[in-house]
């Protein structure tokens, strides 16, 4: 080995060195991140003899410097009355709606298995994918001040094709919520704040869940859940890994307890996980998109280890300012939640109903990773491609994966018998 392999054999030490140093370092950071996490939700819990715990006495304390900065603080859907449930189906979908928060439960898709791996399969019992499943707040939940929460019971009722919501507040304000069913996997809702008081209230900012992005099953990739937002052109997606920090060695970021982002341009946003999506559309622009992290509760009969760090979850919301309500005034806002897988046709169909690109939910991926936006083409070349070949032969799939590898492999033969053939002659001529 000459000189120059010397160096660059010991360039690449040093380079894989650094990076097995970095990656654990940034392991020991996650893991930390994720027991101080758990712990901090655990203390937020109420104490079950109704006593005021330390954690509560600081919650209480935190809360109040936050009203005081004028910062918006999450309230805890802390309700007490009996849960009321209406569960409603609309087509392959199964919607249960509830009166903790007066939103959207789950969603289960009578299609679609929880099964990500066939690691589980004799293990756990079969069940539905589910959106929101073990989510501490319902999609499409108000949340914010707690003058604006309350208890967080609502009462239900039943409509033809769904579900109205209705609650109200001590001091004359009422929180309507009128949710109806709809195709494309749509549910569609109008959330009306009412003064019913003969004097001028105001109504703190509000925090419109989208929903929570939860794994699937144990196997479930974590990098690939989180939350997204666009402003109708483009998106950007903050996954579960941008709250534990991340970057290179020089220029790591700190953990991160929540992600704000947006100046008044919010069209919707999503919790994602690797295969569905929770998008929130607004048709108004919202003021901005929040995400935090939520601890889980462990797969229960996977065989998962209980005394690792709890999967995490991302709720993702719309932000929307404070409101104005002189005496018997309302004010509405209305709202388009996609709950499904994420099909390609189906979210662009919508993106171009509703000129907000909703088929960027999709994350094909951008810049570095998707090789400033090649890899991204050549996915969507494929999927189209595997769409089109099973609406043709209407076979699953599985198979339409292994038609399209054979059809590229015979479009490819001429050129890799012509390059078998160049490498036998150079091979003989040697």
């Amino acid at each position: 080995m000459d000189r120059t392999g010397i160096i660059v054999v010991a360039i690449c030490a040093v380079l894989l060195g650094w990076w097995f140093y970095s990656e654990n370092k940034l392991q020991q950071e996650q893991l930390r991140w994720q027991q101080a996490h758990a712990a901090a939700v655990a203390t937020n819990q109420p104490a079950a003899n109704g006593s005021l715990t330390a954690a509560d006495a600081a919650r209480q304390v935190e809360d109040a410097a936050d009203k005081a900065s004028g910062r918006s603080h999450l309230a805890v859907i802390a309700a007490t009355a009996p849960e009321q449930t209406i569960t409603a189906v609309n087509g392959r979908l199964r919607y249960t709606f509830t009166s903790h928060g007066g939103g959207l439960k789950s969603v289960e898709m009578l299609d679609y298995t929880n099964k990500i791996s066939v690691h589980w399969k004799n293990q756990v019992p079969n069940s539905l994918a589910t959106l929101n499943a073990q989510a501490p707040a319902p999609a499409l939940a108000v949340l914010g001040d707690q003058s604006l929460v309350g208890d967080g019971d609502f009462t239900l009722t039943a409509l033809p094709d769904g579900v109205h919501a209705e609650k109200v507040l001590t001091n004359g304000l009422v929180i309507a919520k009128d949710f109806h069913l709809s195709s494309n996997y749509l549910v569609k809702a109008t959330i009306t704040f009412k003064n019913t008081s003969g004097q001028t209230l105001v109504v703190p900012p509000q925090e419109i869940l989208a929903g929570t992005a939860t794994p699937m099953d144990v196997d479930d990739i974590q990098k690939a859940w989180g939350a997204m937002w666009s402003d109708g052109t483009n998106a950007t997606d903050e996954p579960l890994m941008s709250f534990a920090g991340g970057g290179f060695s020089c220029t790591r970021s700190a953990p991160k307890t929540e992600i704000r982002t947006g100046t008044g341009n919010v069209a919707w946003v999503a919790a994602h996980n690797q295969f569905f999506a929770m998008q929130a559309m607004t048709k108004t622009p919202a003021q901005e998109m929040v995400a935090r992290t939520v601890t889980l509760p462990h797969f229960a009969g996977s065989g998962e280890v209980t005394n690792l760090a709890a999967p995490q979850g991302v709720q993702t919301a719309l932000v929307f300012p404070a409101l104005t309500l002189t005496a018997n005034s309302s004010s509405a806002r209305e709202i388009a939640l996609y709950a499904g897988p994420k099909e390609l046709r189906t979210l662009t169909a919508i993106g171009l109903e509703r000129q907000n690109h909703a088929e960027l939910a999709m994350n094909f991926g951008s810049g570095f990773s998707s090789f400033w936006g090649i890899g991204s083409f050549f996915a969507k070349l494929l999927l189209s491609a595997m769409n089109l070949l099973h609406d043709w032969t209407k076979i699953g799939y599985g198979w339409t994966i292994v038609l399209i590898t054979i059809f590229i492999r015979i479009l490819f033969w001429p050129l890799t018998y012509k390059s078998t053939l160049s490498m036998k002659k150079m091979a003989a001529l040697q």
